[in-house]
């Protein structure tokens, strides 16, 4: 999370449109705390990392550009591990729906229903319809498909 100002702009802004208050005000919400676990307020000079309880430490890229990439590689870890969970739990989804596998029984899975179908043609029609719904599906879950070779 990270909210970009002008150069030179007054992050500590004491207004409800200082970048620091507007990472602040995010983290009052239950589902930013739970989802990060900190934002930046930056300049593009001046970087500052703001925990959701509040604190917050100041860098200026110009003598702390290792340290500010150290931070937010380690973000890039935390939110892929994140995004793991998520892609996990979608593919657990998708293939019961697909293969049957919990809450879809076998017989009435995608897959044997597209099986059943009379046409080459409509079979094919199917399984265009069945890509679609995988990314569809997992751009509303923010899931990372992996690139396949055809």
């Amino acid at each position: 999370m990270i909210e970009a100002k002008p150069i030179n702009a007054d992050l500590y802004d004491k207004s409800p449109n200082g970048g620091v208050n507007q990472i602040k005000g995010v983290f009052k919400l239950a589902e930013a705390r739970d989802k990060f676990d900190f934002g930046i307020a930056t300049d593009g000079l001046k970087w500052v990392f703001i925990s959701k309880e509040g604190n917050h430490e100041e860098f200026d890229i110009r003598k702390d550009f290792d340290e500010i990439r150290k931070r937010i590689t380690g973000v890039e870890k935390i939110l892929q591990k994140k995004m793991e969970g998520i892609s996990k739990k979608f593919y657990e989804e998708y293939n019961d729906i697909l293969h049957g596998v919990k809450r879809i029984s076998k017989k009435d899975c995608l897959v044997n229903s597209i099986l059943h179908v009379e046409t080459k043609k409509t079979r094919k029609k199917l399984r265009r319809l069945e890509s679609r719904l995988l990314v569809c599906c997992a751009q509303q879950k923010d899931v990372i498909l992996p690139v396949e070779k055809r």
